[in-house]
């Protein structure tokens, strides 16, 4: 059903009826468009004396024409003084005008024998066009039809009724009717006229705030970065000592501190880093890698990074992943895959507090170059009601109020799985109940390659760290960072050399030969950039070739691609857990 549109009112106080300034009545409308609005449709009810004072004269001896005309005048008053004093009724003052002059187009060509000419057209053309301007596109193609359909109606009309068209109203001498042509193509002129000059500022006032909200983003992306390093250095400082203090720690009092301490500072680091993944999807500055992959062995290492999470809760965490899967390797980017899981398996051991969680690992379908995969997590958690299914992967958002008090979190993790996923091309489904638990559904098709990654063993290497033979500079110019990394990597038995800044590494490495360089980026005198570059340029093919991983707290799209650009070897994502260094560092043990 058709209405009319919103009207939408003036804030200011009312201008008194006789107000017959234009100025004043512009004062109280509230954009740019519809002040074009008005001022074109003053306008035209100002020229439309003009218009009266040319055909009137000729139109003596027409009783009809005299009426009409008469009524054009009055109406014409009215409007005008309604449009300057109750400009917020525009909307309904252009259907008046819109009705009135549609009634007397047609009963002057059908009744008032004057047929059709250029006036007329112009008199069809205009209202088309003021219905456009000041009512929209659904208002402006209906007046469009109820207007055009005028000319073949009485074209059909007048073939059968052998009735002539004329260029000139017959009504008129010849310098009348271009006179009043002349005002109708006046009319039309400025009209775009007004019109084109309020959208060019609109369009100028709309490009300025879309530069403000760019820089705005620009500053919010450049906050968050700046922060992420002000947050993960001392929090991997505080994650590093405790896990330090758990190795020695022998009273049980002791270590339960610890454990609490470690939970707590592990909890703050998960919930950095998605705040800043969320950021880096809200900029679009994410990117996937496409690295061939054992499915199953990532799968099973998530899982078994939650072990002595669910266990402690009484929880089971069964696994079951298809024999397809075994025999293919999937490409795609194993890091962000791992967070959907991690984020999914998270969510499930958080929410359940009897029973389980059961993960398993379709194959829904095999082609020749790639696999569609099904993941589903599964719990017997406290579900989630229907109404709130899709909330749930909005930003910030859980089940209820009730549910983020008694469990807590950021609202973040499904937001950015649901997103993730989104830019694997994949689909995710939600069935669940309240009480009954929840069923997570995850498809992603992967390329798969004929090349099968060696499925290594799985060690849970929180709990083992078997020592190996690696010679490692550290460049970092954070003490508390040296010491943490310096004390980890004596526990594995490897040999540390330390460096403050570039310029420091740069004299170690030319005096003795090392396995791998540690490389922080940002550092004074000489940052890792640099300092990377000049060991790339270097005439020493030793150290030309010399194996660097980045330490970096900032994991924006802009600094992998430096570090990719720099030919690194990898990075490590501050603040890292143990477990996390010791893989990287392992692969070059000797």
């Amino acid at each position: 059903m058709l209405s009319l549109p919103h009207l939408t009112m003036v804030e200011s106080s009312k201008l008194p009826w006789h107000n017959l300034s234009l100025k004043k009545a512009l004062a109280t409308v509230p954009d740019e468009l519809r002040k074009a609005q008005l001022t074109i449709f003053v306008m035209v009810f100002m020229l439309n004396f003009l218009k009266f004072a040319a055909i009137l004269p000729f139109a003596t001896l027409n009783t009809h024409l005299v009426v009409s005309y008469s009524i054009g005048v009055v109406v014409t008053v009215i409007v005008l003084k309604l449009l300057l004093s109750r400009p917020q009724y525009l909307e309904i003052l252009i259907h008046i005008a819109l009705v009135l002059q549609l009634q007397g187009l047609w009963q002057s060509a059908f009744f008032g024998g004057n047929g059709l000419h250029i006036h007329t057209l112009l008199n069809i053309f205009m209202p088309i066009m003021w219905s456009f301007y000041g009512l929209g596109r659904r208002w402006g193609m209906i007046y469009s039809i109820l207007y055009t359909l005028l000319v073949p109606v009485y074209l059909l009309h007048a073939h059968h009724a052998e009735i002539a068209l004329h260029l000139l109203p017959l009504f008129m001498n010849f310098y009348s009717a271009v006179a009043l042509i002349v005002i109708d193509f006046g009319i039309i002129i400025t009209a775009h006229y007004y019109y084109q000059r309020a959208l060019t500022r609109v369009m100028h006032h709309q490009k300025k705030l879309n530069n403000q909200l760019i820089n705005l983003a620009k500053a919010k992306s450049d906050f968050l970065s700046a922060m992420s390093h002000e947050l993960r250095t001392p929090l991997g400082v505080v994650v590093g000592t405790a896990s330090l203090l758990q190795r020695d720690a022998h009273i049980l009092d002791q270590r339960q501190h610890l454990d609490n301490l470690k939970f707590s500072s592990q909890h703050l680091m998960l919930l950095i880093n998605d705040i800043l993944d969320f950021n880096k999807i809200e900029q679009n500055k994410i990117e996937l890698e496409s690295i061939p992959f054992s499915l199953p062995a990532l799968v099973k290492q998530v899982c078994l990074s939650f072990k002595d999470e669910v266990s402690a809760k009484g929880l089971y965490l069964d696994v079951w992943i298809a024999d397809e899967l075994s025999a293919i390797d999937v490409v795609g980017d194993s890091a962000r895959f791992t967070q959907i899981l991690y984020n999914l398996i998270g969510n499930a051991a958080k929410f359940t507090v009897h029973g389980g969680i059961t993960v398993e690992c379709h194959v829904l379908k095999k082609r020749v170059h790639d696999a569609t995969v099904r993941l589903v997590v599964e719990d017997t958690g406290i579900g989630i009601s229907p109404d709130r299914q899709e909330a749930i992967f909005q930003p910030f958002s859980q089940e209820s109020a009730g549910t983020n008090r008694q469990f807590g979190g950021s609202g973040l993790g499904l937001a950015i799985v649901k997103n993730l996923i989104e830019l694997h091309h994949g689909k995710i489904y939600l069935e669940s109940s309240p009480g009954e638990g929840t069923r997570f559904h995850v498809d992603i098709t992967f390329p798969i390659t004929k090349a099968h990654a060696q499925e290594t063993d799985l060690i849970d290497i929180s709990q083992q760290f078997t020592p190996f033979n690696l010679k490692v500079l550290l460049v970092e110019d954070n003490a508390m960072n040296r010491y943490f990394i310096q004390q980890t990597l004596a526990n594995w038995g490897v040999e540390v050399g330390l460096a403050e800044n570039g310029k420091q590494a740069l004299l170690l490495l030319e005096r003795s030969p090392w396995d791998v360089v540690l490389m922080d980026l940002q550092m004074p005198e000489m940052d890792g950039f640099e300092t990377v570059r000049q060991m790339r340029g270097s005439p020493n093919p030793a150290i030309t070739r010399l194996p660097v991983i980045a330490l970096t707290a900032s994991a924006s799209a802009e600094t992998l691609s430096k570090i990719e650009e720099s030919r690194m070897d990898g990075h490590v994502k501050k603040p890292f857990l143990p477990d996390t260094l010791y893989r990287v560092l392992k692969q070059y043990a000797r």
